[in-house]
């Protein structure tokens, strides 16, 4: 017997898509709570939810649809980033209410200004504030191009003065 007749089928690119993964798992500063992002695919997009674990009964609990989810260091609140209406935002989950509370736009740009971000957020050693890394607010134009053409781009991105780049439209 060989080990293609222990199993119902052979691995499938269907089978591949039904794969879980599990990223950016965060402990919270006492210790009773998890918190990680799990990826799934669902018609040829991924999707990222953020659970939280208890570690005492080890019940899994969907707080989020986002990513980059980051502990207060109390360990009261979660900040991540999530849906705002369409755009991407950062948020705040109170942990004591159960509740997600928007924060502020987060823009995006073609210009790599997140080199020096982690997650391109932190929250403040005191827990009360939070440093974050955004380009301005991107209105496009009437015409939407249909592609885009890049003529100058960065093969590394650690440099010094006068390096070269490039900007959204």
């Amino acid at each position: 017997m060989n080990n293609v007749d222990t199993f119902s089928h052979l691995f499938s690119i269907e089978d591949i898509l039904k794969i879980k993964t599990v990223s950016s798992a965060q402990l919270s500063s006492d210790g009773k709570y998890i918190t990680c992002v799990v990826t799934s695919s669902f018609n040829n997009n991924y999707h990222d939810d953020i659970i939280l674990i208890d570690t005492s009964s080890h019940v899994q609990t969907k707080i989020a649809v986002g990513s980059s989810p980051q502990w207060n260091p109390k360990g009261t609140q979660i900040a991540y980033i999530g849906d705002s209406d369409g755009a991407l935002g950062m948020f705040i989950y109170e942990l004591s209410t159960n509740s997600s509370q928007f924060l502020v736009n987060i823009y995006y740009t073609d210009y790599f200004i997140d080199h020096y971000a982690n997650n391109n957020f932190c929250w403040a050693s005191d827990g009360k504030s939070i440093a974050y890394v955004s380009a301005d607010p991107f209105i496009p134009s009437q015409k939407i191009p249909v592609s885009r053409e890049f003529t100058d781009l960065l093969y590394k991105t650690k440099g010094g003065r006068g390096r070269p780049g490039y900007a959204d439209e």
